[in-house]
């Protein structure tokens, strides 16, 4: 009776290209998942502009402290008078309130930040509508 079982040599072989089809896939899931979170804080820091102007629109006046109207997530940080966005430790962009105006800058558009090379920038009249986000 003959027993049918893999050599070392077949076993060493499928071990080997297992590894380098994890070699292949796990750096483009981790890409995936920094675009992802890129993805995110360009939504949220929009969300937060629009808030603003939702807020100045309702109440009629420039919120003193934009920490009472941005809510604060993983990449959106407000102050009393800015709001920046950072994916990773890198500073991408930032608004800022300057009279009745809401400056919109793109700080960064290298690495992490690549996702933030079309945001509309400029300035923003809290009284009107310049740049449609």
């Amino acid at each position: 009776m003959k027993k049918s079982a893999f050599t070392m040599i077949e076993l060493v072989f499928v071990i080997v290209v297992l590894g380098i089809l994890a070699a292949v896939a796990v750096p483009r899931l981790a890409a995936t998942r920094d675009d992802a979170e890129a993805v995110a804080a360009l939504s949220s820091f929009k969300t937060a502009i629009k808030n603003i102007r939702s807020s100045v629109a309702t109440q009629g006046t420039i919120p003193a402290n934009l920490m009472t109207v941005v809510r604060i997530t993983g990449n959106v940080v407000p102050l009393l008078q800015t709001v920046t966005v950072n994916v990773r430790g890198q500073n991408c962009a930032q608004a800022q309130i300057v009279g009745r105006i809401l400056i919109v800058n793109t700080i960064s558009t290298a690495n992490n930040c690549a996702v933030f090379v079309n945001l509309p920038t400029g300035n923003i009249a809290l009284d009107g509508q310049s740049i449609n986000f």
